[in-house]
């Protein structure tokens, strides 16, 4: 989750100039659906990299009740 937030963190000043010729040049709805796009994709990557390190084991207090 550190990674993500740190991704993010260092693109977000570029994501604000690719987002500002975006709307000059060709509107809102390429920049959304670019938008869309892109959480969908970090998504999918984020949660292909938790299941990949799962151990199996219930995390929390689930695993202490055990």
């Amino acid at each position: 989750m550190t990674a993500v937030i740190s991704a993010n963190t260092l693109a977000a000043p570029l994501g604000y100039v690719v987002a500002g010729q975006v709307l000059e040049r060709w509107g809102i709805v390429p920049l959304f659906t670019a938008v869309v796009i892109g959480i969908t994709f970090s998504a999918i990557l984020f949660a292909g990299i938790t299941w990949r390190y799962d151990d199996g084991e219930p995390a929390g207090e689930l695993a202490m009740m055990r």
